[in-house]
């Protein structure tokens, strides 16, 4: 199963406790492939015959439908009705068959999101406007930022980089930002006998590395909205919004030596020390590199992601 998938699964059976059967891969697909690809859930409704099984149907479908995006849907069906994720239902051609009609199931295909790691986490679900109340996330969950614990004029723009991809977080970007600058948005870097300086900016950016991942966020320095611009690494907004860009482009990179198990450890300690040591690194040692400063960066930024990370009873 993929994460998003995943997710959905556990969000389901948390929110709704009346369900305890939901299926997901198979290694054969009837119409499609969303579950042999694992990017498919049917929810099982009790008593589904009943008025009241259909409504708790039609109350889980439209949860579904209001947390369309935290939860990466790609599209339901639900009674021999078919919603593509922007419009209304509608009826779908005759299957011959109370369970091939989604009488007694609600489909859902999601997004993928990629497969699930060690080192994954799922968020809890924004926004739901039902009476039943979203899947609460697992103490210990380091993917949310805690109120107030970062500066609040950069809250929004570290929770917009931190979910670019499911690697990255709010958390994980925040403390890549205090370890670097602090949240100095003039910081630029000193030579140290190690390093040759010259890094700029929140999240201190060489040179070289803004030239290809340097993103206009939108924003001038002040977050005030401004025309399209050349990105500034000085302008904090900018640098945020280039790092949530950058480390989703290092696990991107990264993915594939991991899937094969030619780099091992946790995925986002291996994307902090692609962060600091260079994804080139981090392949070429299998892991974290044994550089002095990289093998002390790594538990460095865990600390601060730890300081800002949410806490849940």
């Amino acid at each position: 199963m993929q994460i998003d998938s995943i997710r959905v699964m556990r969000t389901i059976a948390a929110a709704f406790p009346e369900i305890t059967t939901i299926g997901g891969w198979r290694p054969t697909g009837d119409v499609a492939q969303d579950h042999p690809d694992g990017r498919a859930v049917d929810i099982m409704i009790p008593d589904s015959a009943s008025a009241q099984g259909k409504a708790l149907g039609d109350k889980i479908a439209l949860y579904l439908q209001q947390n369309k995006v935290a939860l990466n849907v790609e599209y339901l069906i639900w009674q021999q009705r078919y919603w593509d994720g922007t419009g209304h239902w509608s009826l779908m051609e005759d299957r011959h068959g109370y369970t091939a009609h989604h009488f007694d199931h609600v489909h859902v295909t999601t997004v993928g999101g990629g497969m699930p790691t060690a080192d994954t986490h799922y968020r809890p679900v924004p926004g739901a406007t039902t009476t039943t109340g979203p899947c609460p996330t697992e103490v210990g969950d380091q993917t949310e930022l805690a109120p107030g614990s970062i500066p609040p004029q950069y809250t929004n723009a570290v929770s917009a980089a931190g979910s670019l991809c499911p690697e990255v977080s709010p958390v994980l970007v925040a403390g890549i930002v205090q370890q670097e600058s602090g949240f100095n948005e003039n910081a630029v870097s000193k030579g140290d006998g190690v390093n040759q300086g010259g890094a700029e900016g929140l999240s201190q950016f060489m040179p070289d590395t803004w030239k290809a991942f340097g993103t206009d966020s939108g924003l001038d320095r002040a977050g005030n909205a401004e025309p399209p611009n050349a990105a500034d690494p000085f302008n904090p907004y900018d640098a945020i919004a280039s790092e949530g860009h950058y480390l989703c482009h290092i696990a991107d990179y990264l993915r594939p030596h991991h899937d094969s198990g030619a780099v091992t450890g946790a995925v986002t300690d291996l994307i902090i020390a692609a962060y600091n040591g260079g994804e080139g690194a981090v392949v070429t040692y299998g892991g974290i590199p044994p550089f002095g400063q990289t093998q002390a960066y790594v538990p460095a930024v865990r600390e601060h992601m730890d300081h800002f990370a949410a806490r849940y009873p």
